[in-house]
């Protein structure tokens, strides 16, 4: 008897598959959905917020000799400070046919038009969780050195700057970008990703055209899309703008001329972070806010990396009693009465320490589907006749920003060593 070839079994045998698919990028989102989700938001209209901060006590002071003079009465020193919303916005579009698949069940597609606006949601919310550790720009990634028209190379190394230490690993395939030097000046448009390598030696991103300029080290890469443009400077503040101690403007106001506005800060210029590093930081706090007011048990959002290095200094103090079983590893460590919060889209660099009580947020919108005025939220898309096309779409979005009523109340450990530690580039193959 002749044994069965394949092109016979091709035909009577089914193919067996699984009916889970399998997510395949990382896209956890424990600052949104744990702290920034909890936080009231505080609605306001296209005028934003206003916060009103007393800077200088008033100045009638006077020590009198017997029958002197009282002192003139003074004011108190104020200024305003002002916070708006940042827009964002996502879109879903889907034919009838596709549609109709989707909510036919399991036996005719393995996405369900639930599981496809569930992936909308999870993608949403972690690029919120991306943008809240940057500082309001939109950067997405830094180039670094020997970069060519046909690709760009990102860095790694930790600065100032933020998601210098990130490499590629909030550029996504197919995904559009436009380029911007040091000096927030356009470079160049509308670049598609071909291809995203977030390796540990050299992360890059390859477009699918040759670019008109050759990327500079410094230069950065933010969102971009041909309807409403580049994403520069519309997004929503995160950790690295409200806790920073540079002369920027912040909330409307100069911290040249309002030095109160400067968080306590730790640059370590690559040192290693050690527990007297936390000690400093916190005590600077203490002082700036008082020691009962900064005895606050902070919130510590700790880079995955940090932690590690942290945990790794108590290494030489484990003891192995008799008969214990030998674990040369840490597994749980402390900052005193603070909370740690291991996170992997701060930099690799830093921690931030954070006055839980004065984080605050403004939100005109909550997320999700943005109803227009006839109550619609799913829209027939519009034909090339003026009759309508045989597809529907969706736009989902927020309206939100942070902001912080006291600046000093904050501190940020940057520029923390991260040679030998576990970092986003390096769990890549080299």
């Amino acid at each position: 008897m002749a044994t069965t070839q394949y092109a016979n079994t091709e035909v009577f045998l089914q193919q067996l598959q699984d009916k889970e698919i399998a997510q395949q990028y990382q896209d956890e989102a424990v600052f949104v959905n744990e702290i920034a989700s909890g936080i009231p938001g505080q609605w306001v209209n296209q005028k934003g917020y206003e916060i009103t901060a007393e800077f200088v006590p008033d100045p009638s002071h006077a020590y009198i000799t017997a029958g002197g003079s009282e002192p003139g009465g003074g004011s108190n020193e104020y200024a305003k400070m002002y916070v708006g919303y940042a827009r964002y916005r996502k879109s879903i579009e889907i034919t009838n046919d596709d549609y109709d698949d989707m909510n036919a069940g399991k036996e005719a597609s393995l996405v369900s038009f639930a599981d496809k606006v569930a992936r909308i949601n999870a993608s949403a919310i972690r690029e919120i969780e991306e943008a809240s550790m940057g500082n309001g720009l939109g950067t997405k990634a830094v180039v670094g050195t020997g970069s060519t028209t046909t690709n760009i190379v990102l860095t790694t190394t930790p600065t100032l700057t933020p998601f210098t230490s990130k490499g590629a690993q909030f550029l996504y395939k197919n995904h559009r970008y436009a380029l911007y030097d040091s000096s927030n000046n356009l470079r160049e448009a509308n670049i598609v990703a071909a291809a995203v390598g977030k390796q540990a030696t050299t992360p890059f991103l390859t477009p699918q055209t040759t670019l008109g300029v050759t990327p500079a080290s410094t230069d950065f890469l933010v969102l971009y899309d041909p309807g409403s443009g580049s994403s520069i400077n519309r997004v929503h503040r995160g950790i690295r703008y409200l806790i920073n101690n540079t002369t920027t403007l912040f909330q409307g106001l100069l911290p040249s001329q309002y030095p109160e506005l400067k968080s306590p800060m730790e640059d370590l210029a690559g040192a290693p972070l050690q527990p007297s590093t936390v000690m400093r930081l916190k005590n600077k706090i203490k002082y700036r806010r008082g020691v009962k007011a900064g005895q606050v048990a902070l919130l510590i959002l700790g880079s995955v990396a940090q932690l590690e290095a942290y945990g790794r200094t108590g290494i030489n103090f484990l003891q192995l009693q008799v008969g214990q079983k030998w674990d040369g590893t840490i597994t749980n460590v402390g900052m005193g009465d603070s909370k740690l919060m291991e996170i992997t889209t701060l930099d690799e660099d830093c921690l931030a320490f954070i006055n839980k009580p004065d984080l605050k947020k403004i939100e005109k919108r909550k997320w999700g589907f943005l109803q227009d005025g006839t109550g619609h939220k799913l829209k027939q898309k519009q034909g090339t006749n003026g009759t309508g096309a045989d597809s529907i779409y969706g736009n989902m979005g927020t309206d939100l920003n942070f902001y912080v009523k006291q600046r000093s109340a904050h501190g940020m450990i940057v520029r923390a060593a991260i040679t030998d530690l576990a970092t986003e580039a390096n769990s890549w193959a080299p």
